[in-house]
Order: structure tokens, then sequence, then C-alpha cells
């Protein structure tokens, strides 16, 4: 006599909606919508699973100068490099978001031109950046792993937010690209270097990164600023003169300046104008 096990016709049936319903759920995850009110405890829960930490900020100044001693082509090409890299921020995106997609950290930045004394008359010529993270995403959930059904419906939910967040911050990014790349970097005043830093470490968030770019021909007193302890400084040095020893000379002062700053002389990179790509990439990722 036969046992009523996997022949049972109400077995069989439950087990074909089970597969039917993750059939769905994988295939037409825009059907899967279900409302906060008709989610399951169960279902909250794999919802949660899924989101990732919202991303943490990266901090970033550039100080530069387009004062009259420094050759004008100098500038556009540090700014051009500036946003190549801005234009990359964030890498491209995943091909396949079924295996998951990283987060995308937020970025502030500040690009400060060199002026007279930014920090007494508050007068500092300036661009702020400012980009916001976004969460990322998770892998998709297979169907053998625990309480399938409610796991991929909130993985469904997630990518939806993830595509939407991620379009609108591409977005965001190119309008950066664009106000940046539109920037009139000239200026008609003296070259107070060292007032400048001041003025940017007194703008920005603790442990700010900063691109300086400059012949570091200083000609106005330096001033007192914020603390840039826990900074790395990327020093761009243009040398229009050709003369070596003056520009060691100028960057053993500069050195000094931002050792009054806060920051350690191990974390001070030095660059030639021919590594200007480089020393950006540098700037913006991390020596």
């Amino acid at each position: 006599m036969k046992t009523a096990s996997t022949n049972s016709p109400i077995k069989s049936m439950v087990g074909i909606s089970l597969y039917l319903a993750l059939a769905i759920v994988l295939c037409l995850p825009t059907l899967t919508g279900c409302s906060s009110t008709a989610d399951s405890t169960d279902g909250a829960g794999a919802q949660a699973s899924v989101q990732m930490a919202v991303p943490a900020t990266v901090n970033k100044a550039v100080v530069l100068d387009s004062t009259s001693s420094t050759d004008p082509q100098f500038c556009e090409s540090v700014r051009s490099s500036l946003a190549d890299e801005l234009g990359g921020w964030g890498g491209s995106p995943e091909s396949n978001i079924t295996d998951g997609a990283d987060r995308i950290p937020g970025l502030e930045l500040w690009v400060f031109i060199v002026g007279d004394n930014p920090t007494a008359s508050f007068s500092a010529k300036s661009l702020h950046i400012s980009l916001p993270g976004i969460e990322g995403l998770s892998a998709r959930p297979g169907l053998g792993d625990e309480d399938a059904l409610n796991a991929i419906q909130a993985w469904n939910k997630e990518k939806d937010r993830y595509e939407g967040d991620l379009t609108a911050w591409q977005a965001a990014r190119d309008a950066a690209v664009a106000e940046l790349q539109g920037f009139n970097l000239s200026t008609d005043q003296y070259s107070g270097i060292f007032s400048t830093i001041a003025a940017a470490s007194l703008n920005v968030a603790p442990s700010t990164d900063v691109l300086l770019a400059s012949d570091l021909q200083n000609n106005k007193d330096p001033q007192p600023g914020g603390d840039l302890s826990g900074s790395k400084v990327y020093v761009l040095q243009a040398t229009p003169s050709g003369d070596m020893a003056e520009a060691d000379s100028l960057y053993g002062t500069a050195v000094s300046y931002l050792e009054t700053l806060g920051v350690a002389e191990q974390d001070i990179y030095r660059y030639r104008v021919e590594q200007t790509p480089d020393a950006v990439h540098a700037f913006m990722y991390g020596a």
C-alpha cells in the first residue's frame, strides 16, 4: 500500500506554489513591492540585512596658485587633472549588480585660489563641491538561502533604491565636474600662499588632505591658521625660473610653515610639474 508522502496532491500543490512565488520575485521584481504594513517580521529582518552602512565622507582641499609668477598653463593642467579625477570618483557602475555593488563615499572638495591675505579680509576666492555618498548593495540572495522569498523581496527593493540613488548621484557628479571646469582661476592679487593655506585650514574639516599647487614664492607675511594635524599635503611645485636650488629653498620654507599648522614632515609629498596627473591622483586617493 502506498503511503501519503511525496505523492500527496496537496503537498505537491504547495511545493509548486512556493516555486512559482520565488520565480515571480526573481523575474518580475516590479510586481513585488508590498507595503510596509504587509511585510512580516521575517521580511523586515531580511530587508535590514541587505542594507549597507552609510558611507563616510572624504575631505579634500586644493590651494592653487594662479598668480603672475606661476605659468598660467600650470594651473590649467592641475584643474584638468582634478576634473578627470572628479569625473572618475565612485568608479564605473557594476556590470552585474546581482553580485552586489560597493558603497560610494561622499566628497567635500574645496578649491582655494591664492590671494593677498584671505584670512584677514575673508576674501578667499574658492569653490566648494559637495557630493553625497550612497549606500552599497549586497549580493542577491540565492534560492537556497533561509527565508528566500522574503530575502529576495527585500533585495529587490534595495536594488530599486540603489539604481535610483546612483542615477541621481551620477548627475550630481557630472554637474560638479562642469562647475570645476568653469571655475575662473584668474587673479590679480599677490602671492599670499601661506595665508591662503591658513584660510583653507580654517574652512575644512580636521585631517583634510591638501594639494598645494604653486611655485611657493610667497611674498606676504605668513598668517596663523587652523589645525592640519593628521592631514597629508601633496606639494606640486612649479619651477618657472628653472633654478632648482631656489626651488629647494622655497620648498623647505613651505614645509616649515606647514609644520606650524600641525602637518608632520613625513606626511608631505613633493611632485614635479611633469608628475601633475600622478600628484592629483595620489591626492584624491592617497599616496
